[in-house]
């Protein structure tokens, strides 16, 4: 019975790779990489755009340097975020003003490992080229996903590193090295100006607590190569606006906030994984929401448990922030079923033995954060977060034009 009978685990060593995956990924047809060589050499105003299959191929060394030989804009879809430095000069922050500005403005786009879903707005105009207009180059391991929201002027099947190291072979017999094109610099100046509200809000001194503060302050405490797993829904926004990423594989996240509650385990798995890849002491933190973390909060006492150090640090507004936010929108403040009780998640952290805090004011996030860590333990923080001022986060009303152009919504 293969549940009960008794093996010698020397008898069943692990398969080697060989066995079980195909260790030469295929490199896109030469003719193709040719033809993607001349539309780029031929370019005025190049843009290359990475989704998670430049990760999954750890391609982000051949995707910078193809870039910068090009003088290329640099953008990334939400998942893929890490792939590119977010403080390189030519990386443009996804969905930041400066980067819509520049994916509208370039002549020809290679898109990387990508299918250009709802967060990269389908590849449609006004935050992307108009049809016909801009000429589209996509590479990947998928034929699928050739063309699957956005029609394409060449499509390539192969590995992200395989294709982008021929790529770049080819460019550099078609064109010299190349600075940045003219409109890059404005959509570096637009995003700056995006930004400075933002990192002017991240210094406020207000009590409860302004979302942004909570996440610069996380942000400026840890070191860059950090790993975070953010949760939850309008948390992963302001997250979003001031937690910028810097390394490869550093940064978790279930897009479309598909599955609420992943904060957690996510970063556990990520402890562990550094642990197993030799790197023990990398900090790992999850930026969540109240309600994200009430779904598998529970998975601290298996932090606890496997001693996996993790900081997760809780937004609580004591609500479905998100969906509160569009029945304020939608239904005229018309509340259902989103409150939350209050909850002591500090204690209920240390119910599990855990360490666990709970800060109210803005000055004490920092002494909290380096109390958690010092105490050796997987910690929760519980920060208590201005309810009225998470409901709606900035330019989502933007955004969601963008998303929802051609619909109306009427309120009920």
């Amino acid at each position: 019975d293969v549940l009960c009978e008794l093996v010698d685990e020397d008898e069943y060593p692990p398969l080697s790779l060989d066995h079980y995956r195909a260790l030469k990924p295929p490199a896109g047809d030469p003719d193709l990489i040719a033809q993607a060589a001349d539309m780029l050499a031929n370019a005025e105003r190049p843009l290359l755009h990475a989704g998670g299959g430049v990760l999954r191929s750890a391609a982000w060394q051949e995707f910078i340097e193809l870039a910068e030989y090009l003088g290329a804009a640099m953008t990334t879809s939400l998942g893929a975020r890490g792939v590119v430095p977010e403080d390189h000069p030519l990386c443009l922050i996804p969905s930041s003003f400066g980067a819509l500005g520049a994916q509208s403005a370039a002549d020809v786009v290679l898109l990387v490992g990508g299918r250009l879903g709802d967060l990269d707005f389908w590849g449609k105009p006004p935050a992307w080229g108009e049809y016909g207009e801009q000429k589209w180059i996509q590479i990947d391991i998928s034929g699928e996903s050739i063309g699957l929201n956005r029609p394409v002027d060449l499509g390539i099947i192969g590995d992200a590193k395989a294709c982008l190291r021929a790529l770049l072979t080819a460019v550099k017999k078609r064109t010299p090295r190349r600075q940045e094109w003219a409109e890059i610099a404005d959509a570096r100046e637009a995003t700056e100006g995006w930004l400075s509200g933002y990192r002017e809000l991240g210094q406020c001194d207000d009590v409860p607590i302004h979302p942004l503060r909570l996440v610069q302050e996380v942000r400026d405490f840890f070191p860059r190569n950090a790993i975070v797993s953010v949760d939850g829904g309008n948390t992963a926004v302001w997250a979003f606006y001031l937690n910028r990423i810097y390394e490869p594989r550093t940064f978790l996240w279930p897009a479309d906030s598909g599955h609420l509650g992943t904060g957690v385990p996510y970063a556990i798995g990520a402890k562990l994984a550094a642990k197993t890849l030799g790197n023990p002491d990398v900090p790992v933190y999850c930026i969540t929401g109240d309600g994200s973390f009430g779904f598998n909060g529970i998975e601290m006492e298996t932090a606890r448990r496997l001693n996996t150090p993790i900081v997760a640090i809780i937004a609580d507004d004591g609500a479905w922030g998100m969906i509160k936010g569009g029945q304020k929108l939608v239904y005229d403040e018309r509340y259902i079923g989103v409150n939350l009780s209050p909850v002591r998640y500090d204690l209920f952290a240390q119910a599990l033995g855990c360490y666990g805090e709970r800060v109210t004011e803005p000055d004490q996030i920092r002494p909290a954060l380096q109390r958690a860590v010092d105490s050796g333990l997987p910690a929760v923080l519980d920060v208590i977060i201005d309810p009225e001022v998470n409901l709606v986060p900035p330019d989502l009303e933007i955004l969601d034009g963008l998303w929802m152009e051609g619909c109306e919504i009427q309120p009920r």
